[in-house]
């Protein structure tokens, strides 16, 4: 039997129903996606490990919920696609680009 030690879980509060969620270890950064009913579909974003006092950003790209999200294998792009039939690439490998996250 393999044992693991688990530390003591993280709760961060995002008054949202999350559907999605990313983990960006290169760059210590955690993403997700929101799905309320009749709103529209946004991505948020912290650093990660998750600090209490430290804001949640949040991007409104899509008209309706996201439907799928993922990242390329060297964490320099984010794609999210939603139910109101668009695909969103987000650059994310560099700190000054326009459309980071």
């Amino acid at each position: 039997m393999i044992k693991y030690n688990v530390s003591a879980p993280s709760k961060v509060y995002t008054n949202a129903n999350v559907s999605k969620i990313l983990l960006i270890n290169s760059k210590k950064v955690f993403i997700y996606c929101t799905d309320e009913k009749d709103e529209l579909g946004a991505i948020r974003y912290c650093k990660y490990p998750f600090n209490l006092n430290k804001e949640i950003f949040q991007i409104q790209s899509h008209r309706c919920k996201i439907s799928k999200l993922a990242i390329t294998y060297d964490d320099n792009y984010i794609f999210s696609a939603g139910d109101d039939g668009s695909f969103i690439c987000y650059d994310f490998k560099d700190n000054n680009s326009k459309t980071k996250l």
